[in-house]
């Protein structure tokens, strides 16, 4: 990955792992339609996600995600996996 990328390395992890969940048929298959999502349909997720009020004081932090090079982590990769019926659990660590 070259230094064009940007922020983008938590996109294509998530698409990892939607490529996995495609390719597998497991949970939120059918609502990917088969198809890995795209960085764009990613930032819908999240947004979508804190529209639901998921973790809505993210949008405040971040200033929103839509059409952006922002970095995003764990909890917005969480948030748009939860949105396509993924349910999974995060461990926080803190030192």
């Amino acid at each position: 990955m070259g230094r064009s990328e940007g922020g983008f390395c938590g996109y294509r992890n998530i698409q990892m792992m939607a490529s996995y969940i495609v390719g597998s048929g497991g949970p939120g298959a059918d609502r990917l339609h088969g198809r890995v999502p795209s960085i764009f349909r990613i930032q819908d997720y999240i947004e979508a996600a804190w529209d639901a009020g998921i973790n809505a004081h993210g949008r405040v932090e971040t200033g929103g995600v839509k059409g952006t090079r922002k970095y995003i982590g764990t909890s917005e990769a969480s948030f748009s996996l939860l949105l396509i019926d993924v349910y999974l659990k995060l461990s926080w660590v803190t030192y």
